[in-house]
């Protein structure tokens, strides 16, 4: 003979995923959009992570773009967070007395790197910034290039 609490834990054990599923879908549903609202909210009103925020504004549970292998992924995730071995973070970090090109004297940050060095030409090329120039009279940024799908591979061969 069975007692009531063998009873109501053989009926616990045994209800259908389906069912619960079912019921806690919308509970679900309502804690992600609660949590993603907050998340965003964060983002906005942050003062730091401005560099990222100007390429993502707005967040999201969906990887934006996964490069392969990995350790390309992370270089090129390093860029877009400004955490990489260029004369702005070392003087920051105080492992380079000041933090301007070796080659140009400008500020050395991402930006230059990418865009304005002329020791990086051979990337600048690679990346199609030439063309960018010359075609409808826009300027390539670093946005554009951090979130555009073929660049990783090219920045991570110039780095590596």
């Amino acid at each position: 003979m069975t007692t009531f609490l063998q009873h109501r834990r053989s009926t616990w054990v045994k209800s259908s995923p389906a069912v619960s599923s079912k019921y806690l879908q919308p509970l679900k549903t309502r804690t992600r959009e609660y949590i993603t609202d907050q998340w965003q909210e964060r983002l906005d009103y942050s003062d730091t992570g401005q560099f990222y925020r100007d390429l993502h504004s707005v967040v999201g549970h969906k990887i934006k773009r996964l490069l392969r292998p990995r350790h390309i992924d992370v270089q090129i995730t390093r860029l877009r967070f400004g955490h990489v071995r260029l004369g702005e973070k070392l003087h920051t970090i105080g492992q380079r007395s000041d933090p301007f090109c070796a080659v140009c004297h400008e500020l050395e940050d991402v930006e230059h790197f990418l865009i304005k060095c002329p020791a990086q030409q051979q990337l600048q090329h690679q990346l199609g910034l030439r063309n960018l120039y010359c075609r409808e009279n826009t300027v390539a940024s670093v946005k554009s290039i951090l979130i555009s799908e073929h660049s990783g591979d090219i920045i991570y061969k110039c780095i590596k």
